[in-house]
């Protein structure tokens, strides 16, 4: 039943520094570095290897310390360790969406493969994840039917690809359902992916498989 109003899923002293939610379900970030998760499970997206939901905090075993940033796509999930590596777990049914190389689902955090370098942040689509690396460059991984990996094509790709033209000077990214969007340290804006409805800031309304620059700011 849903709840109307406002409810406390970790108690009070917990230390949350971070918290993100998805579709079905969110997760928070503890002053630990560890990770904890809530809501439904049917893709495994809480990552505790089982399938049933939770009304309370699930600790992800295998990521109790270490962690550095999280975020949610619609029923995955991807982390990014201290040391700079990403872990993704939930539904990758298609396209590959959790960059492990492969289209089956997990119910435990499981490797990113073929990231350049250490990740500073991850932001997650309904059905694709896109990573800023430290270095400032972006790279993309899932389903690309719309562009929203930003690589100049519509077909997907189960490990990181990058995105054209965002190689460096990134400080900021983010995603939504079929797009994504970049802020760079010069104070520039780009946007690439689904632009049905603007989303983009492109008035011709044409998906932009390629970022593009955001104008009147």
């Amino acid at each position: 039943t849903p709840s109307y109003a406002p409810s406390t899923a970790l108690p009070p002293g917990s230390g949350a520094t971070q918290v993100a939610c998805g579709e079905r379900n969110c997760c928070a970030l503890k002053e630990t570095g560890g990770l904890v998760c809530w809501g439904t499970n049917q893709a495994g997206q809480l990552g505790d290897g089982g399938w049933d939901a939770s009304d309370v905090p699930v600790e992800v075993p295998s990521l109790t310390s270490g962690v550095r940033h999280v975020a949610l796509g619609g029923l995955h999930v991807c982390a990014v360790l201290e040391a700079g590596g990403v872990k993704c777990w939930g539904d990758d049914d298609e396209c590959g969406r959790l960059g492990a190389g492969a289209t089956s689902s997990q119910r435990v955090p499981t490797d990113v493969l073929g990231l350049p370098g250490p990740a500073f942040s991850v932001a997650a689509g309904h059905d694709f994840t896109c990573a800023l690396l430290e270095s400032g460059a972006v790279y993309c991984w899932g389903c690309n039917g719309y562009g929203q990996l930003g690589n100049g094509t519509t077909e997907g790709s189960g490990t990181p690809q990058p995105v054209t033209g965002l190689d460096s000077g990134v400080v900021h990214l983010a995603a939504g359902c079929s797009h994504a969007c970049a802020l760079t340290a010069d104070d520039r804006l780009l946007c690439w992916g689904a632009n049905d409805t603007w989303q983009v800031a492109d008035e011709s309304g044409q998906n932009a498989l390629v970022p593009l620059e955001v104008q009147g700011l």
